[in-house]
């Protein structure tokens, strides 16, 4: 089926590659590392921390041990704590470049917090006593030596692929999906980046909670026990990644709004510009929103792209390769219905302009046409002094204000994440964000990949969401 393509394609071919150690190969070095750990190695220590940590053993000594130091990191070990941290903002310019709204947004940064399991932890303890004073694993003590190149198990045998800990390292991704974990965790919990595009943290907000159970069961799976605990704390991705109360409180201002604004029988060319401008702004933010589009100038929907009897979008905001970014996502159930209401609407509002006069060539009427044709014109335009301007992302910031509007792709992060961590897998929240995925082509005709049953399991997600959060379609003028 499609849940199984993906994940199961890396696992199995990464499994016959001859750069990673084979499952019983795997099992068995971890077994004898972890034995050589518990006996006080402290050459086995540092191979064990590089394989949890996600560490090559050529820079392990320069992780740092955290304490009152006062300089830059990347990767650190809390040696109090049992807590590998890092900074993906190295690894992703993007979420360093991201500022947080305080209190409407989730608390989140760019460091990734992990645990370290118990015996792992209580061995670098018993090290630490030995230096105190030591400020990187440089620091601690060491015997003769691991490399690359060691084996830990079947050393000296003879007509076989040496069992190195080089390639126990590269495995250490797929035994994460191996255990059971999505890509998106199996990433972030062993540092194997590779098993993920890497836009995909900076979208998907992920917690404390959800990263200590995702490190239980990696930890479990490769008989390493249990992991210390995690304490509370930001978590990883982005820091514009709106609370559900915020985008309650949004939606219910500007549905206030178009009600207030709403005219009534005696109505005038400027009481009907004003709520259609208001209401065509509050429409355009849902729809946005839903869709998770990007930040653009002007938005690129179309009255040609909704029809009554579809279940696809194409939304042309970005180019992915030959596709010149017309990539499909699900068109959602309230998305139809809303975007029936504000034809509706435009429908409505050019008869009132009709019925004061307006003649049929103006331009606010011949674009209210459009909209009710199916035209492939811009959906959404506001009007003043007889003419029409397409909106954008930053006309929803001015409409909004400040202390209201959203990220301009605040949509992207709320949904990928909402979907992340409802059971989505990896690659469901990938196709609504129109990403890639590693290790197949999504439209190619090899793929094990069914874009209609994601877009089936991505509408049914959230369009629950959408009732729980209790929106209705927002009716302009035009009686539903």
């Amino acid at each position: 089926g499609a849940q199984y393509s993906v994940d199961a394609r890396l696992a199995r071919s990464a499994s016959t590659s001859t750069k990673q150690q084979t499952p019983h190969e795997v099992r068995a070095s971890l077994c004898a590392l972890r034995a050589r750990i518990q006996a006080g190695d402290p050459d086995a220590l540092r191979a064990g921390l590089a394989y949890f940590v996600g560490v090559p053993l050529t820079l392990l000594d320069d992780v740092l041990l955290m304490g009152p130091h006062d300089v830059d990191w990347i990767i650190a070990i809390d040696p109090r704590a049992g807590i590998s941290y890092v900074d993906l903002s190295y690894l992703h310019s993007e979420m360093a470049q991201s500022e947080a709204t305080g209190p409407r947004c989730i608390a989140a940064s760019a460091i990734l917090a992990r645990p370290l399991p118990e015996f792992l932890h209580r061995a670098l303890v018993d090290q630490l006593r030995v230096a105190p004073g030591a400020e990187t694993i440089d620091d601690l003590p060491r015997g003769a030596g691991i490399t690359g190149r060691t084996e830990l198990i079947f050393e000296g045998s003879l007509g076989r692929i040496k069992a190195s800990v080089a390639r126990l390292y590269r495995a250490r991704g797929r035994v994460a999906l191996e255990s059971g974990l999505d890509r998106l965790r199996a990433a972030l919990i062993t540092a194997d980046f590779s098993l993920i595009g890497k836009s995909i943290v900076h979208y998907v907000t992920v917690g404390r909670t959800c990263l200590w159970e995702a490190a239980q069961q990696y930890s479990d799976y490769i008989s390493w026990g249990p992991v210390v605990s995690l304490s509370d704390g930001p978590a990883v991705g982005s820091a514009v990644t709106p609370l559900e109360s915020t985008i309650r409180a949004l939606d219910a201002w500007s549905c206030t709004e178009v009600a207030r604004l709403r005219p009534g029988k005696r109505y005038t060319l400027s009481s009907l510009e004003g709520h259609h401008n208001t209401y065509t702004l509050a429409v355009a933010q849902r729809i946005h929103f839903l869709l998770g589009g990007r930040e653009q100038a002007p938005l690129k929907y179309t009255s040609a792209d909704f029809t009554s009897a579809q279940a696809m979008l194409a939304i042309p905001d970005k180019r992915a390769g030959v596709y010149r970014g017309l990539l499909p996502v699900a068109l959602l159930t309230f998305v139809a219905e809303q975007v029936a209401l504000y034809r509706a609407h435009c429908v409505a509002l050019d008869r009132r302009l009709a019925h004061i006069g307006i003649p049929s060539d103006d331009a606010r009427r011949q674009y209210l046409a459009t909209v009710a044709g199916f035209v492939d014109a811009p959906l959404f335009c506001t009007f003043a002094n007889a003419a029409i301007t397409p909106i954008g992302t930053a006309d929803l910031r001015d409409f909004f204000g400040p202390d209201r509007a959203l990220a301009p792709d605040a949509g992207r992060k709320y949904w990928a994440t909402l979907l992340a961590n409802s059971g989505c897998s990896t690659s469901d929240v990938e196709a609504y964000l129109r990403h890639s995925s590693a290790g197949f082509h999504r439209l190619g005709v090899t793929s094990l990949y069914a874009l209609g049953d994601t877009a089936r399991r991505v509408a049914m997600v959230i369009d629950r969401a959408i009732l729980d959060m209790g929106w209705r379609p927002l009716v302009g003028i035009a009686r539903r």
